[in-house]
């Protein structure tokens, strides 16, 4: 990953899993919504690469979510206004799915993976959910344990 080491007062890091960002516009006011919500408030810096961006392009447009492309477009460009783009570097890993492998690659380096399927990820420290990375923001946890 080509960012510098976080320091103690560097804003906490994330990559949000698909399935939470689908999560939020599905369900306002849900747990993932409000991960969403804090990220786009600048509480967490969300961390992204080409990879993660055509999927989330390609998944909200969709037909099955039926989502407005005005919500569409407002939630990537909220996201895109305050994304740290990430060169990831290649993590040899097997993956339950090889999709997954972006955002656990963007993430791998220093920045939380908020996802609700962590199973398909190997245990890790900075694997969380989206309830456990709420209570990381209310409690100020520095980014990197």
């Amino acid at each position: 990953m080509t960012t510098s080491p976080a320091l103690p007062h560097d804003p906490v890091l994330v990559v949000v899993d698909t399935n939470v960002l689908v999560s939020a516009l599905l369900k306002p006011g849900s747990v993932p919504s409000q991960v969403v919500m804090r990220v786009l408030a600048g509480e967490a810096t969300c961390c992204w690469d080409a990879r993660i961006v055509a999927e989330y392009t390609e998944v909200l447009a969709r037909p099955r979510f039926d989502f407005r492309p005005s919500d569409q477009r407002d939630v990537l460009t909220g996201l895109a206004a305050k994304a740290i783009p990430v060169i990831a570097d290649r993590v040899e890993i097997t993956l339950v799915d090889e999709d997954d492998r972006p955002f656990f690659e963007v993430a791998a380096a220093r920045a939380f993976l908020v996802t609700g399927n962590a199973r398909h990820f190997p245990p890790h420290p900075l694997v969380t959910s989206p309830a456990a990375f709420l209570r990381l923001l209310d409690g100020r946890t520095p980014a990197i344990p």
